[in-house]
């Protein structure tokens, strides 16, 4: 952890992704595995509508009813959406998710939530989990690529170092690659998720579980600052 150290005293803003990271909510990826191969289509190709031509969340549902061949499979496509919606409107907090973003605010870092998704249910599980108070900016986008990335940390971070955790190696690690000061990839399982990653890491990524494995580095930092 001794990257971690180094970054609680050097570093100030830290941002967060939301799904998987700081809340337990269904993925969207994870539903379209499940009606790729309820419609015996190839997961890639929907993935690649949700990267580049992603609208909303209602109008990719309708999109996969029209692709349904039979009443039966249309009804099972409206409960996969039901769960979605449930578990993003209503998500549990991340085990050691309130211990790591507080105690960052107590070493006076400012936090950002960079998520992506609907913007009406990502707000909404911030409001709900009681996340909002903990975040001095919340970015709500479409596409985590390089170019929105940087947009976002020209407005909130511009000419400061900062950290980005993330869960997600492609959308919230790579992007980051030359822009942040520092990445941490988040998992619960680090070493399955290491197979969507580069053979060699570079230096500055750390590979934790959760963010509960922050929690200890954390503290310590605070105590040294009183």
């Amino acid at each position: 952890m001794h990257r971690l150290s180094t970054w609680l005293r050097e570093v100030d803003d830290w941002w967060f992704d939301l799904d998987g990271t700081l809340v337990q909510s269904m993925p969207y990826r994870t539903l379209l595995q499940r009606v790729a191969k309820l419609l015996n289509i190839p997961y890639t190709n929907e993935l690649y509508h949700y990267r580049n031509s992603w609208v909303d969340v209602p109008t990719a549902h309708a999109r996969h009813l029209t692709m349904a061949d039979n009443g039966g499979t249309r009804d099972q496509i409206d409960r996969i959406y039901q769960k979605y919606s449930a578990d993003n409107k209503t998500p549990s907090v991340i085990t050691g998710a309130f211990p790591c973003v507080e105690g960052l605010l107590a070493c006076n870092k400012r936090l950002i939530c960079y998520t992506r998704g609907n913007q009406e249910w990502q707000m909404g599980k911030i409001l709900v989990t009681g996340l909002r108070r903990v975040f001095s900016e919340v970015c709500v986008v479409q596409s985590k690529d390089v170019a929105t990335l940087q947009g976002h940390v020209a407005r909130i971070s511009p000419d400061q170092p900062f950290i980005m955790i993330g869960n997600t190696f492609n959308e919230d690690i790579a992007p980051a690659a030359g822009i942040a000061r520092g990445r941490i990839y988040t998992s619960s399982a680090a070493t399955a998720s290491l197979r969507d990653t580069p053979g060699q890491l570079s230096d500055d990524i750390l590979v934790v579980d959760t963010v509960t494995d922050l929690v200890p580095e954390i503290t310590r930092h605070k105590e040294s600052l009183s």
